[in-house]
């Protein structure tokens, strides 16, 4: 057993190498002023980063609503719908986008990551087996293991090896699901 001294002397330590190496991040103080302006270090610079991709943050009718909103019915539910129940404006926009997909109900999540995780949490379970690529994002990962399904991953984009793990394996499981990103976000390339 490691004596909590030696632990804390370890963390340093690989802290002090990340440093080293150039693979120490922090947090950094800025101020966006605008949908591709940034104020960092008293300079203001153009950010490339950002996952406002339409600048819809900064549209001034949907910040205009988003206050009109926020004034009328607050920030938050609270808890989950299934405890306090759905608002009135959550079952409309669901009833709206059903209609939309000509599909029985729709769920709503706060982001992309919300869905990628809860969709594979919800799906999958320990009697499945999913086949999961290596460049995965984060939210894939996440979903993978919190569903307790037993994960095999495959290759990045390697369709024989992802096809030798389904053969190899696919009999042992209740289902099977093959998950990948459609566009890997780190790398840019295409499933």
């Amino acid at each position: 057993m490691i004596n909590p001294e030696e632990f804390w002397a370890g963390l340093a330590d690989d802290l002090q190498e990340r440093k080293s190496q150039g693979l120490f991040r922090s947090l950094v103080s800025s101020r966006h002023v605008g949908p591709t302006s940034t104020i960092r270090h008293g300079k203001e610079v153009l950010h490339f980063a950002s996952n406002d991709y339409l600048a819809m943050a900064w549209n001034p009718a949907v910040c205009h609503e988003y206050h009109r909103i926020v004034s009328t019915w607050g920030v938050g539910s609270g808890a989950s719908p299934l405890i306090l129940g759905a608002s009135e404006e959550y079952r409309n926009l669901t009833i709206a986008l059903s209609s939309w997909h000509q599909c029985d109900s729709a769920l709503v999540f706060p982001s992309g990551y919300a869905a990628n995780f809860g969709t594979l949490a919800a799906l999958a379970c320990p009697e499945d087996l999913i086949l999961s690529d290596s460049l995965n994002h984060a939210c894939l990962i996440d979903g993978c293991r919190i569903s307790k399904a037993t994960l095999k991953i495959y290759p990045h984009c390697n369709l024989n090896a992802l096809d030798q793990l389904l053969k190899k394996h696919r009999s042992e499981f209740r289902m099977a699901f093959i998950v990948t990103d459609s566009l890997f976000s780190m790398d840019g390339d295409l499933a």
